[in-house]
């Protein structure tokens, strides 16, 4: 029971986290640069990876069928790699962004 209470804790806090970093993106004034079209997908991102999350112990707990409950196990599988493999593409085009904009600053 333990488990499920910190698991909640921390799809809640990715979510409420995510959402606040992108409101105050939305707030500021001048997040037009590329690197803040960056942070606001990578965000809505990991959103959606705290999302995917959520849902796991809820299949176990409501799903009887077996044959069912393995093809939500494997859509949770391909839904949980792509958010992974999404977060690691917008952190190497931040990475090359930022290279690009240190070293030919004014291009």
């Amino acid at each position: 029971m333990a488990f499920y209470a910190i698991w909640i804790i921390e799809v809640v806090s990715g979510l409420i986290l995510n959402l606040l970093f992108l409101l105050s993106l939305i707030k500021a004034d001048g997040c037009t640069a590329n690197t803040y079209v960056f942070l606001a997908s990578l965000a809505v991102t990991d959103m959606l990876a705290s999302a995917t999350l959520s849902l796991t112990p809820f299949r176990d707990l409501l799903i009887q069928n077996k044959q069912t409950q393995d093809l939500m196990c494997l859509l949770g599988v391909v839904i949980s790699s792509g958010c992974l493999l999404s977060n690691m593409l917008h952190t190497l085009c931040m990475g090359i962004d930022r290279y690009i904009a240190i070293n030919y600053p004014h291009r």
